[in-house]
């Protein structure tokens, strides 16, 4: 099930993700923000860590540890920023790879602190009979 969640997310990822609409054969250099800022929109800024939190999850119940979900979701996402270079309307940038690796590292501790506080929850509870 959860590498089912995974494909999805995925296909949803490159759906969003990728410049389909404004795609440009040359390369934009220039707009490339290599120095993370968050000067840019809350709106966005918000947007690239929850779109990560997904991955997050899905990473932590399929039992990959904290630094393949961080290093995954990273990878991921500056593919996504390599690809906006050919965008004539995306601007890639630093900022967005690192909050995309935050949202996914928030989507694992979601998993690991609600799992660890249910299974507290459950050793608290008499067996039924």
């Amino acid at each position: 099930m959860m590498k089912l969640a995974f494909a999805v997310w995925g296909i949803l990822w490159a759906w969003i993700a990728l410049p389909w609409r404004s795609f440009s054969p040359v390369p934009s250099f220039r707009r490339v923000t290599l120095i993370p800022s968050l000067v840019g929109s809350i709106r966005s800024q918000f947007l690239n860590v929850l779109a990560f939190i997904p991955l997050g999850i899905i990473g932590a119940r399929l039992g990959w540890r904290p630094t393949a979900v961080v290093l995954i979701a990273a990878g991921i996402s500056a593919a996504s920023e390599v690809a906006q270079l050919f965008s004539t309307r995306r601007y890639p940038s630093t900022t967005d790879v690192i909050l995309n690796a935050a949202g996914a590292l928030i989507g694992f501790m979601l998993v690991r602190v609600l799992g660890h506080s249910r299974s507290q929850h459950d050793s608290n509870v008499p067996p039924s009979r």
